[in-house]
């Protein structure tokens, strides 16, 4: 196509331990280092509803 391009580079963040996406608020939860916050939210909901991750 022209006029498209791609441009690598090196992702900014952590890769959260649930969802594998590199993100920049790895660990904003305490309760959770390793998650993002969006994941540190969705495991925290399953916990409450009995569930497991």
């Amino acid at each position: 196509v022209a006029g498209v391009a791609v441009v690598p580079g090196l992702a900014k963040g952590r890769k959260c331990a649930r969802s594998w996406k590199i993100l920049g608020d790895i660990g904003a939860d305490p309760d959770y280092p390793d998650l993002s916050a969006r994941d540190a939210a969705a495991v925290r909901e399953l916990e409450a509803a009995g569930g497991s991750e």
